[in-house]
């Protein structure tokens, strides 16, 4: 997803923010989002009652984690689209250029020691 969207910068409403903080709290425990394998397992575990989620976490921080590049005008007014009125619309450049544009994400590399 980091990488699409730092490719088409203005094609996603949410911003690298919005990425990097799914990737932190997927293995920080903060939230009960992503405890368990299944939704069965976090309702007998009650997760809902005990933890927070992270959906509702970055509802509440939308507007920090919103994309300032983002331009909706590229998609058509169409609540329900078909496949086909999809790749009507859709834009998706040879695979060539897409490989052009492809950069290392450095949110894993941010915590790593630095070299010397």
């Amino acid at each position: 997803v980091w990488q699409i969207g730092n490719i088409f910068p203005t094609v996603f409403e949410w911003g690298s923010g919005w990425t990097a903080t799914i990737a932190k709290h997927v293995y920080s425990c903060r939230f009960g989002t992503f405890l368990y394998n299944t939704d069965q397992e976090r309702v007998s575990n009650q997760v809902n009652s005990r933890t927070l989620s992270l959906w509702d976490y970055l509802e509440e921080n939308r507007s920090a984690l919103t994309n300032p590049f983002y331009r909706p005008e590229w998609l058509p007014d169409l609540k329900y689209p078909s496949i086909k009125e999809v790749n009507e619309h859709l834009f998706l450049p040879p695979l060539p250029v897409i490989l052009r544009g492809i950069t290392l994400w450095d949110f894993y590399l941010k915590d790593s020691p630095k070299e010397r």
